[in-house]
């Protein structure tokens, strides 16, 4: 199977750039082939390419590695639609959408991704809930499948009636496989940023009742 896993480009990419590099690894352990394609709004990228090797692309104070570009600019995203209906059998939008920001503008013009390209369509809301996003619910209906690493963020969907997303954490492939020792006491711990959005808080208000019956670590103090 041939995945394109189209990214639209935001001020911070480090999660992205994660997980994009977790599923592309699962996808070449599985013989499929997993393009990581920057989708800008730009006017200047006529024509969407795969690029000769992939390249280390800047986002915010992260890179991302990335395998071609396509654009969702009015005027090139039909061809866009085209060429990703002719060289790929399915989409994976590694994070929703863009956000209504000064940069980018007040309109959502990157729907005809999710609208107007007839290939089978998977979303992941990989590090946010359904409200970080202010535009994606009516992009929704146009997706076959929903994604979401963690059920804080499905619960989020689930409240705006949205009950078909499905529970799937990005895969995990393991530095080293040498097994450790077993702790002979019970251990919790917190391996996200401290970021409200990532459920720090109510965490935080379960650790003295946690501490009663297990030791706590926690780790990734700022992003």
């Amino acid at each position: 199977m041939k995945v394109a896993c189209i990214y639209f480009p935001i001020s911070s990419v480090g999660g992205i750039a994660s997980e994009a590099r977790a599923y592309k690894l699962a996808a070449i352990e599985a013989g499929d082939t997993f393009d990581v394609i920057r989708c800008p709004d730009s006017i200047q990228m006529k024509t969407p390419n795969i690029y000769p090797v992939p390249q280390l692309q800047r986002g915010g104070d992260t890179f991302i590695s990335v395998d071609g570009e396509c654009s969702h600019h009015y005027k090139h995203v039909g061809k866009t639609c085209r060429w990703l209906e002719n060289n790929y059998d399915a989409l994976f939008i590694i994070h929703p959408c863009p956000h209504p920001t000064k940069a980018y503008g007040q309109m959502p013009r990157w729907m005809p991704i999710y609208e107007n390209c007839k290939l089978p369509k998977a979303v992941k809301f990989m590090d946010a809930y359904v409200s970080t996003y202010k535009w994606i619910i009516p992009a929704l209906e146009f997706a076959d499948h929903i994604y979401v690493n963690q059920p804080a963020y499905q619960l989020s969907l689930e409240a705006v009636g949205i009950t078909r997303s499905v529970l799937r954490p990005k895969p995990f492939h393991a530095i080293s496989r040498t097994p450790l020792p077993k702790n002979e006491t019970r251990l919790t711990v917190w391996p996200n940023q401290w970021k409200d959005i990532k459920g720090i808080k109510p965490f935080m208000e379960q650790v003295p009742e946690i501490a009663k019956v297990s030791d706590i670590e926690l780790y990734s103090n700022g992003i």
